[in-house]
């Protein structure tokens, strides 16, 4: 059982109010269970439920009088009962059931042959939410109807609401498997009303199939009929919620369950740059802070350790000024609130204005800050829409969430100890080399196509105006590093960073020294990285040239990705710009086009391409797929 947490007030040292109101957590389960008439279905139930510690169970096609399910659900601890009877032929069709334990504060608004409507109540600060627990009529001409009386249903709440169960449709063909073709639906089937109601698919975790018709091979048909579809306000209400797909066990439908709350995880959480710092001017004073301190090593070493100071220093920053953004917005409301009900002198007016500065303020860092969160690139800045990034944020963290995975023996794990081990091991088989042998000799295996003058211009060193040009270039809130620190940073601070960021590309253009430390701090931490040496400042000449002229050592080739890695995160790639581009259309062959990405330009990063190599190759053949594809 799941008990609901107390309402605590407190204050930060500031004086800004926090309200915590956790939203209690509550697992929902439903299933088209096919009859409770057969033990081997109530055994599946018992078990099921018993494990899940379900909070509120909806059963479809019970097929059996509530005097035959009542004492199963009482055994189960659920004494709150709402029961729709069997219907058709000899009572042999359909029936329904909705049952929740004590502490659930549940209220039953509609019921048919077809649905459950419920209201949730929330305590605190009992706010209901709607819950449609969905039985979809299996015949067409029933189904317009229903549909009907969704939207109306729908249309008469403006709460958050969700809806779950067996809707005996499908939206698009990827939720089905066999059999014929999908056709689009009519405008009013289940599309429609997704569209109607502005609701949002959960998704799932483990089969991908609800249903089968259980007939061997080609005769056999699957089909996700069972499903939770949900609207804004519900997201909002439960960002973290998931719909997992159980095993099947007896009935032609698998179970499915709704967590609002996923397991908590108590690691550390990675230091991630927040584009709305750049707004507060003391960002720069605590930025210039770190910046000034002393700290020795090579070039490198010092800008990764300066980086590493200013990423504590900004975690502290936003902690005690810069964060809990709602909390100040609400506190200069309530003051607003009070400024505007006072006389208008003349230094209540002015303090009327600063407030709504401040209140301004605060919503456009906000906006900015789920705006970056969200990873939606297609809208510009200056159209931000806090909702609509706060939404797709909880849309993409949901999709990107790993909940289950199926390890080499066909096992599910879900403890997520056991799945980062579980791919720990799979990537260090995946990347184990064979050991393969190459020849030591590979200068005739592919003709050289660079110029002299090219070889030349590619060994120039960069300015440190051409340097700043291309920091400025980047994208500022695309993938950023694993030091947290995107393109935006270098462009927000670079009077202070400028020097030290240039530095280290043209030390390491001149001498391609990195040692372990700076390795280490751009692997963030992990795995085994070699000491890259090479001491000889006629290195660019003899290695560098002789890569895009398809000649030279293969040992530098074969750490080049880590190398050209290391430098996209130190600064975004210059060579890409001023080096590289206008030799590319020049060097790719018809034969090596066809490992080209078909988005490829030759504006895009130099950087990319090489990881792209690296990525589905071992270290041997990575050279060989680098000489390639330059």
């Amino acid at each position: 059982m799941h008990y609901f947490q107390p309402l605590h007030e407190g204050y930060f040292a500031n004086g800004f109010k926090l309200m915590l109101v956790p939203e209690p957590p509550m697992i929902i389960q439903a299933w088209n269970i096919r009859g409770l008439g057969c033990a081997s279905h109530v055994r599946a139930l018992k078990k099921d439920t018993r494990y899940l510690n379900s909070d509120i169970l909806f059963l479809s096609e019970t097929l059996s009088p509530s005097s035959k399910i009542s004492p199963i659900l009482n055994s189960l601890g659920f004494f709150n009962q709402c029961f729709i009877p069997p219907h058709g032929d000899k009572k042999l069709s359909g029936g329904l059931c909705l049952a929740w334990k004590n502490g659930i504060d549940l209220e039953i608004t509609f019921q048919n042959n077809n649905l459950i409507n419920a209201l949730v109540f929330l305590d605190p600060p009992h706010s209901p939410w709607m819950l449609s627990a969905v039985y979809g009529p299996p015949h067409w001409c029933s189904k317009r109807q229903f549909w009907e009386n969704m939207d109306l249903i729908g249309n008469s709440f403006s709460g958050p609401w969700i809806c779950i169960g067996d809707f005996n449709a499908i939206s698009n063909q990827s939720e089905k498997q066999g059999g014929r073709p999908v056709q689009n639906s009519s405008p009013g089937g289940l599309n429609g009303f997704i569209n109607n109601n502005f609701l949002l698919d959960l998704g799932f975790s483990g089969n991908p199939f609800t249903w089968t018709n259980n007939r061997p091979l080609s005769a056999n048909i699957k089909e996700r009929l069972d499903k939770a579809y949900a609207n804004s306000q519900w997201r909002f209400l439960f960002p973290d919620a998931a719909i997992i797909h159980l095993l099947g066990k007896c009935s032609d439908h698998l179970p499915i369950v709704l967590k609002t709350h996923k397991t908590s995880f108590l690691g550390p959480k990675p230091f991630r740059f927040e584009a709305g710092w750049t707004r507060d001017p003391s960002s720069h004073l605590v930025v210039k802070s770190a910046w000034r301190q002393h700290v020795a090593g090579s070039v490198a070493e010092i800008l990764c350790k300066k980086t590493t100071l200013t990423s504590s220093m900004l975690r502290k920053w936003n902690l005690s000024h810069f964060g809990h953004i709602q909390s100040r917005i609400k506190f200069l409301t309530q003051k607003l609130d009070v400024i505007q009900q006072q006389e208008p002198t003349i230094r209540n007016i002015e303090l009327e204005k600063n407030i709504k500065l401040a209140i301004d303020e605060q919503c456009k860092r906000e906006e900015l800050l789920w705006y970056q969160k969200s990873r939606i690139r297609w809208r510009s800045e200056g159209d931000l829409n806090t909702k609509f990034f706060h939404l797709s944020t909880l849309v993409r963290r949901r999709r990107n969430t790993i909940d289950f995975i199926k390890n080499s023996d066909g096992a599910w794990i879900s403890k997520r100890e056991d799945i980062g081990n579980c791919l720990v091991i799979n990537f260090q088989q995946l990347f184990l080399s064979s050991n393969p042998v190459f020849p030591e000799d590979l200068d005739g295996l592919i003709s050289p196509v660079l110029s002299d003058s090219d070889k030349a211009a590619l060994c120039e060193i960069p300015t440190m105006e051409e340097i700043k040009q291309t920091v400025m270039h980047f994208s500022s809130l695309k993938a950023r590093g694993p030091n947290g620190m995107p393109a935006l940073f270098n462009k927000s601070y670079w009077d202070t960073v400028q020097d030290d960021v240039s530095k280290t590309i043209r030390d390491f253009f001149l001498y391609a020294i990195l040692t372990s430390t700076v390795l280490g701090f751009l692997g963030s931490g992990g795995g085994s990285f070699r000491t890259v040496t090479v001491s000889s400042p006629s290195w660019q000449t003899a290695e560098m040239a002789s890569i895009l002229a398809f000649s030279g050592s293969t040992n530098f080739l074969i750490n080049l990705p880590i190398l050209l890695s290391i430098l996209t995160y130190l600064a975004p790639s210059f060579s890409s710009s001023r080096f590289l581009s206008p030799l590319i259309t020049r060097t790719l062959s018809s034969s090596t086009c066809t490992l080209i990405p078909p988005d490829f330009s030759p504006g895009m990063s130099m950087m990319n391409t090489y990881e792209f190599g690296y990525s589905f190759t071992s270290a041997g053949v990575a050279a060989m797929a680098l000489a390639s594809r330059t």
